[in-house]
């Protein structure tokens, strides 16, 4: 999604206010170019909230080239910052690309509900495993 601003008006809109969340925006280091945005919902049960702990979305000009990864391992760090070891995400399941991302970051399949597909990732392990994507020197971005 191009429209940074209706993604972030969307997701607070949507968002239940039983919890708390934040909103980063992830942007390259050496031109400070707009990667991503990526929303972290910080409460171990997420039983009134569906979607999952993390919701995420990478610019189109900037996909395929390893960000999701990464803005999606960064995103796990902060929720192991906070002390939550298991995260809930999802995807609809005709998103192959996230569904991949998932997986590639430890998600194991758990069910299906309508369109999304729901998968659990424990966080500790996922953090452990992917380390290396910090060193990747063409992906270097962080959290504002």
């Amino acid at each position: 999604m191009e429209d940074y601003d209706g993604w972030y008006k969307k997701i607070k809109e949507e968002e239940v206010s039983s919890f708390p969340k934040i909103c980063y925006i992830f942007y390259k280091n050496d031109d400070k170019k707009i990667i991503g945005m990526v929303n972290i919902r910080m409460i171990n049960d997420l039983k009134e909230y569906p979607y999952g702990h993390i919701g995420y979305s990478i610019r189109p000009t900037m996909r395929n080239m390893g960000f999701g990864k990464k803005q999606l391992y960064l995103a796990l760090k902060e929720l192991q910052n906070n002390n939550i070891d298991q995260c809930t995400m999802s995807c609809d399941h005709h998103n192959i690309v996230s569904s991949k991302i998932i997986k590639a970051l430890g998600g194991i399949y758990n069910e299906s509900i309508d369109s999304e597909d729901h998968y659990i990732i424990d966080v500790n392990k996922s953090i452990i495993d992917n380390e290396i994507l910090l060193n990747e020197e063409n992906t270097s971005i962080h959290l504002k």
